[in-house]
């Protein structure tokens, strides 16, 4: 289950919508680094090797097949093909060139340039077009859309988002725990900008986990002085969403906690809870739905 949650900033088509997958238990936000939650504004491609018999004569060392996925908001693609480049080792392997779709049709995904200086293009079906950061797994960049709308990204130089500049006059700024919308047109803004008065903003609250210390758990999203709150499980899952002033849970997590492994005799470690999955949630109509 992935609730939507958390509000958003947006203006003229270009929104933030955070979503919440309890699948993933190490932060893959590229704002905040909350455990378990993603944003509609973060867009990546990733690798994979493919598995192939040990006995298989055919690949050189990293030259193996592999699964590339695209993923950016609401649109996800995944493609074979390159290989894996190693520096000092390989010499003709890496991802250059055109990749075949796997899980959408019309889909293209293409490497430009060199491998240790190229980068990606995805073209979707309706014609959209992104283009990554520089190397072998890079972060959205640009994307260019069929009615003429183009988006930019800026990062800082740990790879978190500072901003999103959209052509037709309007830009996502990231500070600190706050995200805000502003109107270029009127508000003067750069990509580093903090966010400025009077605009619209988000902020987020957050603790530390109980069952992974080392989690950073998102507990409240505070728009125009309204919160939305979230409560966790005890093992650091979302476990409740409360509406802003609710005191009934607009939606309701439980998880069936994985058992450790019986021939160890230790407790399982917070990395080894990653793949508890819901097993019942009970929406706003309190009418619960359950998961074999």
């Amino acid at each position: 289950p992935r609730p939507r949650r958390g509000g958003g900033a947006g203006a003229a088509g270009l929104s933030l919508t955070r979503t919440y997958m309890s699948s993933i238990d190490a932060p893959s936000d590229l704002f905040v680094a909350a455990s378990g939650w993603t944003h509609s504004l973060q867009g990546y491609v990733t690798t994979a090797r493919d598995p192939f018999p040990p006995w298989d004569p055919g690949y050189q060392p990293g030259e193996e097949p592999h699964t590339y996925s695209v993923s950016m908001g609401g649109r996800s693609a995944t493609f074979g093909g390159g290989s894996e480049y190693i520096p000092n080792v390989t010499t003709t392997g890496g991802p250059v060139g055109t990749y075949w779709p796997i899980s959408t049709g019309n889909t293209q995904l293409i490497f430009n340039g060199t491998t240790g200086a190229g980068y990606y293009t995805f073209i979707d079906r309706d014609g959209t077009v992104m283009n990554f950061t520089t190397g072998a797994g890079g972060y959205v960049s640009n994307m260019a859309m069929p009615d003429g709308t183009v988006w930019t990204w800026t990062y800082n130089s740990s790879m978190r988002i500072e901003s999103v500049f959209s052509k037709r006059g309007c830009a996502i700024l990231f500070d600190a725990d706050t995200a805000c919308a502003a109107n270029t047109a009127t508000t003067y803004v750069t990509a580093t900008s903090p966010c400025p008065a009077g605009v619209q903003t988000i902020s987020y609250g957050y603790t530390a986990g109980v069952y992974n210390t080392g989690a950073r758990l998102l507990t409240s999203a505070t728009k125009a002085g309204q919160a939305t709150t979230y409560t966790y499980t005890g093992s650091d899952k979302l476990g409740c969403i409360k509406e802003p002033g609710q005191s009934v849970c607009s939606i309701q997590n439980t998880y069936y906690a994985c058992p450790r492994d019986p021939g160890s005799g230790r407790p399982i470690p917070p990395y080894g809870r990653i793949k508890d999955p819901v097993i019942s949630q009970v929406g706003a109509s309190r009418r619960a739905t359950t998961y074999g």
